[in-house]
């Protein structure tokens, strides 16, 4: 290639840059920015006290369950005030896995949570339950048997203390 035809090929080059570039055309604008084109999230919703009531019952049921497999009351305790009747069912169990003993096939299958009228700070409840037949081992190796219950009732109490709700009473209810 002559030099002439080099300059030539060059001039053409850059012509074609010039031209492309002069501003004759539009010129994309700078993209939006990405949150503009993510979907914004979903305003927080208030939770309401009911609905956090209801959940500390099932929490209490899911960690009742776990200690009767396990022997492990402490996530039950954490649901419960200090006085709760229910702590004295609690340390039996955990009692029971100390000396080397174990349930089989306990456990409450919740059928329904049905919520009283709430007082300030209080809120009473009924927590119907399902349980399978069961089996309590000692660590002698004794056995008691306990059979199938279908729609156990008992009555509960959860009440706010220090911002947090906490199990404090759970009674069979007078019919």
């Amino acid at each position: 290639m002559t030099s002439r035809a080099g300059a030539v090929l060059l001039a053409l080059l850059a012509l074609a840059l010039t031209v492309g570039c002069a501003g004759s055309e539009p010129v994309a604008k700078e993209p939006p920015p990405l949150s503009s084109l993510l979907p914004s999230p979903p305003s927080p919703t208030p939770t309401s006290d009911a609905a956090i009531v209801q959940g500390v019952i099932r929490a209490y049921v899911d960690a009742v369950n776990v200690a009767l497999s396990t022997g492990d009351i402490s996530d039950a305790e954490q649901l419960t005030t200090a006085k709760c009747n229910c702590r004295k069912r609690l340390r039996e169990i955990a009692a029971l896995y100390a000396k080397k003993g174990r349930t089989v096939g306990a456990r409450l299958d919740v059928v329904s949570i049905q919520l009283g009228t709430m007082t300030p700070g209080a809120q009473p409840a009924t927590l119907t339950y399902n349980s399978p037949p069961s089996t309590t081992i000692t660590g002698a190796g004794a056995t008691k048997s306990y059979p199938a219950r279908s729609n156990v009732k008992l009555a509960l109490v959860v009440i706010k203390t220090s911002g947090k709700w906490l199990l404090s009473s759970i009674t069979t209810p007078k019919s």
